[in-house]
């Protein structure tokens, strides 16, 4: 593994920016790698912590409120939620207007 950005490889950077919220777009100039690159380091990440991705489970009306974005950022709707979330939490929470 090499350090990138900070983190300990490619795959864990491409991981944690995706919870940021970037783009895969985003990430491949950050890592200086192609999309499609960027995708197959989220897709490893993804295969070998299987348990993992089973853990959030979306309402119906939610998954397809979702799709139409993460489709725009060629990522998984759970990709979205749970980068949704972490930004939710990073910021202090949902406050109900």
């Amino acid at each position: 593994m090499k350090p990138t950005l900070g983190y300990p490889s490619r795959t864990a950077a491409a991981v944690a920016l995706t919870g940021e919220g970037k783009s895969p777009q985003e990430i491949a100039e950050l890592l200086d790698v192609s999309v499609n690159a960027v995708s197959g380091l989220i897709s490893a990440r993804n295969t070998r912590r299987p348990k993992e991705r089973d853990l959030l489970a979306l309402p119906s009306d939610v998954s397809e409120a979702l799709r139409p974005i993460a489709t725009k950022q060629s990522i998984e709707i759970r990709e979205l939620a749970v980068a949704l979330l972490r930004k939710t939490i990073r910021e202090g929470g949902f406050h109900d207007a």
